[in-house]
């Protein structure tokens, strides 16, 4: 699965149909807000008007000529540098421009590389004479070409495809009073471009020591990732003289790189203040390099001068700046969206808007003079407080609107600071400054067994030395519910004796002493891992400050661990060859508690397969060796198939195998086929068959049908018709044997022949519904068919259903239904989404059914659930919480049981378990990045259920992200916490669940289902044993 790096933090909205033609700077709110209400579409249906308070702006001082001008550099996807209000802005190095010119002229008359040869050559007299060691660095420098003749990554020859950089650079310093467009916040800026975007980065780079020299020697490691190209940017920058710098783009914490926080140290350390965007995810969870020490953090706000709904906030947002409908420049070669009235500038939303306004203030407060480590205090202390969102007005700029009821406010967003004022933070009076020192979570390891916890906080004052006896703390966790459970505070103490004077950028580490008083025994603390510590920072008179910290809680995962939750496997007859792990996660006999694993040792096209199966004596016994040479290309085949089930009704179970052989990546994508292998429980190959997938394309899930004395896959999916028959005409008509895929029902007959069914009665096959324990062990797959109530000249939207059962080929038990047809809850369920039902009632079903889902009104989502067992039909819509800024888009997981009822829902922004009971919304942040395909986020999240500790009659229900998927320290899980009514109150992460696998184990990842003993547990291979975990909360 690949993971996008990349993160433009820009989002756009539509702004109004026209606007202004010359001069455009009273469009620019941030600059100037006259009280305009801002236009913004959400949606293509959705319009909205922002209110605006009259001078929520930047409040820009009297303007001064500065003697120096001060290099901002801007590190983006380049600019357009011949754009008539950036291009007297641009930094130049003019014996530079004049070898480009002469570069130029060479590439127009021969071919690059030769021209490369000489005017790249650092030798060549004509190059290179400012001495940064980038040769014809006219205007900036671009990162995304490969090493030149000179040995440096890069070319000075780009411009900016995209225009996030020329509307970033037009933010900073667009020509002031030239009666052209835009201006920028400063007069007294050189932009120098960087380009470092312009293609999809790849994988993050190894660590790597930081030498700032542009040579590539030494490099060969670095691989081409986001973090490197950036890292390279910022060495060009602080060799050409940067003073600021500005990043509207970031990555995640899993994304990291060694290297790029060693350059951004470096910078710092030689006085380059960095700038950077916080995201706009709607959430705490910071980008990098925003979370870096030292990084001025930039939210974004709107004209009513509240944080905008989709700006990151927390503690490690340093500044708010104006950041939505935000108008610029922008290259004149691309055609704007939102801005009609000409060419070259356009409305753009984002903290990447908002990041350059405080990267131009910087810069201006440096061009008066004022020192580099009196900055960040001035901007903090001359922040004005955020205001509280104004309510929206639907409709545009044509219509009079009308104006919205407030949004419940299920979290309330904040930041170091307000929103920026430049004029204030000149006239700050020297004090002290005491802000957090650390931006990143802390990782507090818990043994399960202690009540007493502790971990560090540091604190920097930024500005003036005060004696340590005027600063007092006040910390404490705050409860959201009085059901909730959170530590005690015991204790706050410094880490080691400091000086009784606290000195300007002197850091002082603070630990906090905490006791869980919850429970008597400790590891049945109901804690969440996530703890946030609310400290009020008073010094002197003045005003305390509010500052949250981070925390999370992990539970070590060592060979050793021991409790009353855990189960020790020891394993036997284990190979000494490196193996994988392969979990038989689909078991479809009868026990469905007994987890087996397949150990795989892989050389090329050899396979050597071990069964390591329970023995039934508390232990696992591995068995086997067999080899297999799967046929293709060995980085394309995959395990896509691990079940273990009785296959002809012996008694005994067998163990399959299914090889993809994924050619959907070639040039010229292909059917994949797979190939089946059966083993019995000694691993004997019994049995082997290919399918092709050439008539239809084989799915993720595979049911297995009984038929002709064994069991074969089956699933519902498109594709062609198996037994149509190709004749003269036909190959002459249709010589590439196009047929429109059709809805089917498939199935491998005991010949391993493809076979179809698609009608019974005039109902067309539409889904299979997930199967109760013994339909699987029969090997019977439940369907639901649907008939339209139109006829073929003329259809209906209206569909009758009806369920039945597929058995040897053949339907049976067909019945129609009359739920999804209910005056009151019709559903037209064919273009919709389906699942499994998780139960939440002990027994052997895993599942209790199946529900659809898919787009409902209101930017909500419609969800049906059906009851396999009592033939029961659930329907709701169910939509984000903030209705006006967010919207329902996927249905993750759906519980049903006799008590409880519900659904993880995601939204833009946030998790939320919808009670379906009680109709209560609890939710979470998402802490998803921008950079991520939607999909691959909602994949990342995966259900399970938990024995409930305080109700032996019923589980709970909860998400999980796998260690592996590197979102979070260890596995993380998403929990509601009911209250003693039964209503959900809050979306935890259980800290006494927040297991971390350290060296000797590795985690299964696939949860083990417990069968009627209980809910899931995990499984950790270590070495000679495994561990199985039981999951209770």
């Amino acid at each position: 699965m690949r993971s996008l790096i990349l993160s433009v933090i820009s989002m756009s909205f539509l702004a109004s149909h026209a606007v202004a033609a010359d001069p455009f700077a009273d469009k620019q709110w941030g600059l100037n807000n006259q009280g305009v209400p801002q236009m913004i579409d959400l949606d293509p249906l959705h319009t909205y008007k922002i209110p605006a308070r009259a001078q929520e702006d930047v409040r820009l001082p009297s303007p001064v000529k500065a003697k120096n001008k001060i290099i901002v550099a801007v590190l983006d996807t380049g600019i357009a540098k011949n754009h008539p209000d950036l291009k007297g802005v641009i930094r130049r190095n003019e014996s530079e421009c004049r070898a480009l010119v002469k570069f130029e002229a060479c590439v127009a008359d021969s071919d690059r590389k030769t021209c490369e040869k000489k005017w790249m050559d650092l030798n060549n007299p004509e190059v290179d004479q400012d001495k940064n060691g980038y040769p014809l660095d006219c205007q900036g420098w671009s990162l995304l070409g490969g090493v030149n003749a000179a040995g440096i990554m890069g070319r000075p020859d780009f411009g900016d495809d995209q225009g996030h950089g020329t509307h970033v650079a037009g933010i900073i310093a667009a020509e002031v009073d030239n009666n052209i467009g835009v201006r920028g916040l400063s007069e007294n800026v050189e932009i120098l471009p960087v380009q470092v975007i312009g293609v999809q980065p790849s994988e993050p780079m190894k660590p790597l020591s930081i030498y700032d020299s542009p040579q590539e020697t030494g490099r060969e490691s670095v691989t081409r990732s986001l973090g490197d190209m950036v890292g390279r940017g910022v060495i060009y920058a602080m060799r050409s003289g940067a003073k600021v710098i500005n990043f509207s783009m970031g990555w995640p914490q899993a994304k990291d790189s060694d290297f790029m926080r060693k350059v951004i140290a470096e910078a710092q350390a030689r006085g380059v203040i960095i700038v950077a965007a916080a995201g706009n995810d709607s959430t705490r969870a910071l980008l990098r390099p925003c979370a870096y020490p030292n990084v001025i953090c930039v939210g974004a706000a709107g004209p009513d001068g509240a944080f905008s709904h989709f700006s990151n906030f927390g503690s490690g947002v340093d500044i708010v700046a104006p950041g939505v409908n935000i108008l610029s420049t922008y290259p004149e070669s691309k055609r704007p969206v939102r801005f009609r009235s000409t060419l070259g500038y356009e409305f753009l939303s984002g903290t990447s808007q908002a990041s350059p306004y405080v990267a131009a203030a910087v810069a201006e407060l440096m061009a008066r003079g004022v020192p580099a480590d009196e900055i960040y205090a001035r901007l903090v202390l001359g922040a004005r407080p955020l205001k509280s969102n104004l309510s929206l007005v639907s409709g545009g700029s044509h219509e009079q609107g009308q104006v919205l009821s407030p949004e419940r406010e299920i979290y309330k967003k904040y930041s170091v600071a307000g929103n920026m004022d430049v004029e204030q933070s000149l006239k700050v009076s020297v004090q002290p400054l005491i802000v957090p020192a650390d931006k990143e979570k802390v990782e507090i390891n818990w043994d399960r067994k202690s009540k007493d916890l502790s971990f560090e906080i540091s604190f920097v004052n930024k500005w003036q030395a005060v004696d340590i006896g005027k600063v007092k703390m006040n910390a404490q966790f705050i409860k959201p519910h009085a059901d909730a459970v959170r530590p005690w505070i015991t204790a706050i103490k410094e880490a080691a004796p400091y000086p009784g004077v606290w000195q300007q950028n002197e850091v002082r580490k603070y630990v906090v002493m905490m006791s869980l008083v919850d429970s008597q025994d400790p590891s049945q603390s109901r804690i969440p891992s996530e703890l946030d510590l609310t400290v009020d920072v008073r010094v002197g008179d003045a005003e305390a400050r509010r500052y949250v910290f981070e925390s999370e809680v992990v539970v070590s995962v060592t060979p050793e661990m021991a409790s009353s939750d855990v189960k020790t496997f020891n394993i036997t007859g284990m190979p000494r060859a490196r193996v994988s792990f392969l979990p038989l996660d689909e078991n479809l006999d009868n026990h469905p508690e007994q987890r087996d694993y397949l150990a795989l040792s892989q050389q090329n096209n050899t396979w050597q397969l071990w069964l390591v199966a329970d023995n039934g004596n508390g232990a696992y016994t591995a068995v086997g060796g067999t080899k297999i040479r799967p046929e293709g290309e060995a980085d394309n085949l995959r395990e896509q198939v691990l079940t273990r089930l009785d296959l002809n009704g012996d008694g005994q179970s067998e163990y399959v195998m299914g090889i993809l052989e994924d050619k959907s990546e070639l040039d010229e994508p292909e059917a994949s086929p797979m190939t089946f292998y059966i083993f019995d429980k000694a691993m004997k190959l019994l049995e082997t068959f290919k399918y092709s997938a050439e008539v239809a394309p084989a799915p993720y899930q595979m049911y297995w049908q009984k038929i002709g004395g064994t069991k074969r896959p089956a699933w519902v999916g498109g594709g062609k018709d198996p037994s149509k028959k190709r004749g003269l005409k036909e190959r002459w008509e249709n010589p590439d044997n196009y047929e429109k895929p059709q809805t089917r029902f498939y199935f491998l007959n005991e010949k391993n022949e493809l076979k179809a069914l698609e009608e019974h009665q005039g109902y067309k096959i539409i889904d299979v519904i997930e199967p109760r324990r013994e339909q699987m062990v029969a090997g019977r797959v439940p369907v639901l068919l649907a008939k339209n109530q139109g006829t073929e000249a003329k259809p209906s939207y209206l569909y009758n259903f009806a369920i039945a059962e597929v058995v040897e080929g053949r339907i049976e038990n067909f019945m129609e239904l009359d739920l999804f047809a209910h005056q009151t809850t019709y559903r037209n369920i064919l273009d919709t989404r389906v699942d499994k039902v998780h139960a939440l009632d002990y027994g052997k079903d895993e599942f209790a059914g199946s529900f659809w889902f898919g787009e409902g009104l209101n930017r909500q989502q419609r969800l049906s659930v059906f009851d396999n067992k009592n033939w029961e039909l659930l329907d709701q819509q169910l939509g984000a919480e903030r209705s006006q800024f967010d919207s329902a888009l996927w249905v993750r997981a759906v519980f049903a049981g006799l008590q409880r009822k519900g659904a993880f829902v995601l939204t833009n922004s946030e998790i939320q378990y919808h009670d379906l009971v009680t109709s209560r919304v609890v939710s979470k942040s998402f802490e998803r990045y921008t950079f991520f395909p939607d999909m691959l986020m909602t994949n990342l999240y995966f259900p399970l259920t938990l024995k409930d500790a305080r109700d032996a009659s019923t589980k709970i229900p909860a998400l999980f992200t796998t260690e592996s998927s590197e979102l979070s320290r260890g596995v993380k899980m998403l929990v509601p916490v009911f209250a003693r009514d039964g209503s959900a109150i809050e979306l935890v992460s259980p800290a006494r669940l927040r297991f971390k696998s350290s060296t000797g184990c590795r985690p299964m990842d696939t949860p083990v289902f417990d069968g009627v003993k209980g809910a899931h547990s995990f499984d950790y291979y270590c070495g000679d044993k495994l561990l199985r975990v039981n999951l209770t909360y």
